[in-house]
């Protein structure tokens, strides 16, 4: 069977599974000697230098659920695009307690993440955008009405005539097309859709959290797709749905913020008062961003709730593990818990809430909780994730060649088993082919959840398309858990074209342990996809 035919296969394997790191070292030179061994074993990655940066990765789904292809993730100066099956990674990021990452998407509301980046290890985020519900096209010399831009959740805009400029403060004339898309922050998709954190600065420039009654995304942009927005001096009126369940207890006047995807941060910037209705709330804005209704709580307000993160397979804690918790129209968490996997989160009094913890795409079962009064501390105990991946390899590369697969060798005590896009459900002997990527630069990504003593091999194959392996160029990032991330790249010379293979690293486990990563930096030509004699150290 052609790989072109079995793409549907594929693609259905690989929705079985979500998880993920990432993987890196310094490529190791031409020709075709034996790979290097550190004698030993006994320095993880002896054989290659770690690098010294963090990576991001995860995946990015639309408002139902199913992956989202083509979205742009920016982050730290970097950009990269999930794949068909909405992967994505993004290496060589900086360290830092905040990291912005942005996903955008025409036709879909933009949406923010913000997480914690520590060198040597990834981050992994699981993201969600929406269609825009609604767009109106208009002339700027008539304005729009709440009419003209009314939603099916009932969100609206109203703009007066003769009040667009564009990104120069030009004033504009001619035809716009505004997008509106309001949000329930009490539903799920509201939730996977909520742009940054629920925390914000108050017009005081104190910091504090957050408890939404509405929240709505509203874009502009002239006829070509370039964005405008709203006159110095002049204003539009926004109309923000009131969820149901909160009517009862939505306050006649409430703060109004702003979304800023530069800083990751809420502001506060004037108010809004509920319509007579009860069903939603109405102010004036200078300016187009997601505007959301909240109340703002400081933090001797808030309730605590502290526990501890561990493997369910080995009772060590996990460092680095997201831990959500999530209320009715709040959500509160730590992206990356400390040293120890312990975690103390703020959240708000006397609420019931759901929490969850994960770590690489692997989440615990929630736990339902009550929190306490405010400033009392719930301890919650220990909270158990299974099938952490313990090593994840991801390949990166650029339009050509448009088809590049990984490929890994583990080791049994027959020889080795080979894993790549034809082994069936893309997973044997621990280890999985998480995302296959048929259509030009990856990601392509496999996970080791249970490691094997021996030697296992990765290699890259080119499968089809112009261009090298070289030229590309493609980039494998490693992560090994709990060690560090190692960057190789391809020897520059030695690639011909398809059918070539390119022998990356060596992965010594001992004791259920890595205890070396070693550079192998060969090419083979002529090689079938199907050869795992190529493949195998």
């Amino acid at each position: 069977m052609k790989k072109s035919q079995s793409t549907t296969i594929r693609f259905l394997a690989v929705c079985l599974s979500l998880i993920l790191l990432f993987s890196a070292g310094c490529g190791g030179g031409g020709g075709s000697g034996s790979p290097r061994r550190t004698p030993g074993g006994s320095d993880p990655g002896g054989g290659s230098p770690p690098a010294d940066y963090g990576l991001i990765m995860g995946t990015v789904s639309n408002g139902d659920g199913q992956p989202l292809d083509g979205v742009i993730i920016a982050a730290d100066g970097k950009t990269t695009s999930s794949n068909e099956q909405g992967y994505f990674s993004l290496a060589g990021v900086r360290e830092s307690q905040r990291m912005v990452v942005n996903f955008t998407k025409d036709g879909y509301s933009d949406n923010t993440q913000v997480t914690k980046i520590k060198i040597g290890r990834s981050a992994y985020i699981e993201t969600t955008l929406s269609p825009t519900e609604k767009t109106t096209a208009f002339h700027s010399a008539n304005g729009v009405s709440h009419g003209e831009t009314y939603t099916p959740s009932g969100g609206s805009v109203a703009i007066g005539p003769n009040a667009l400029v564009d990104a120069s403060g030009n004033a504009y004339v001619g035809t716009a097309s505004i997008a509106v898309s309001a949000f329930d922050p009490t539903g799920q998709k509201g939730m996977a859709c909520f742009p940054g954190e629920f925390t914000g600065i108050a017009a005081s420039g104190e910091s504090c959290f957050l408890e939404s009654f509405g929240f709505m995304d509203v874009t502009i942009s002239d006829d070509s797709g370039n964005p405008l927005q709203i006159a110095a001096g002049r204003t539009a009126e926004i109309v923000v749905p009131v969820p149901y369940c909160l009517a009862s207890v939505a306050p006649n006047t409430i703060p109004l913020w702003y979304f800023d995807n530069s800083d990751g941060e809420w502001h506060e910037d004037g108010f809004a008062n509920l319509k007579s209705s009860g069903t939603a709330y109405a102010g004036t804005v200078t300016h187009f961003t997601t505007w959301n209704c909240d109340q703002n709580w400081p933090e001797s307000a808030m309730a605590w709730v502290q526990g501890i993160v561990v493997n369910a397979a080995t009772g060590e804690p996990i460092d680095g593990a997201n831990v959500v918790i999530t209320g009715n129209n709040w959500s509160s968490g730590d992206t990356g818990v400390d040293v120890g996997g312990t975690f103390t989160i703020p959240v708000m009094p006397d609420r019931p809430a759901t929490l969850v913890a994960s770590d690489g795409g692997v989440s615990s079962d929630p736990l339902h909780i009550s929190t306490t009064g405010s400033g009392d501390i719930t301890d919650v105990g220990t909270i158990y994730i299974g099938g952490v991946p313990k090593v994840t390899i991801t390949l990166l590369w650029k339009e050509n060649p448009s088809d590049l697969d990984a490929h890994l060798t583990i080791p049994t005590a027959y020889g080795h088993e080979h894993l790549y896009w034809q082994t069936p459900g893309m997973e044997v002997e621990g280890a999985k082919l998480n995302t296959d990527d048929v259509s030009s630069f990856g990601p392509e990504v496999i996970t080791i959840y249970e490691l094997k003593d021996g030697v296992y091999r990765y290699g890259v194959h080119h499968y089809s398309g112009s261009g090298t392996i070289p030229s590309s160029p493609a980039v494998v990032n490693v992560v090994v858990q709990g060690l560090n991330i190692y960057r190789f790249d391809p020897p520059p010379a030695g690639a011909d074209g398809p059918g070539d293979a390119w022998l990356v690293f060596d992965l010594t486990v001992a004791g259920g342990k890595v205890v070396d990563v070693t550079p192998v930096g060969n090419y083979r030509n002529n090689v079938s996809t199907s050869d795992s004699d190529t493949f195998s150290p």
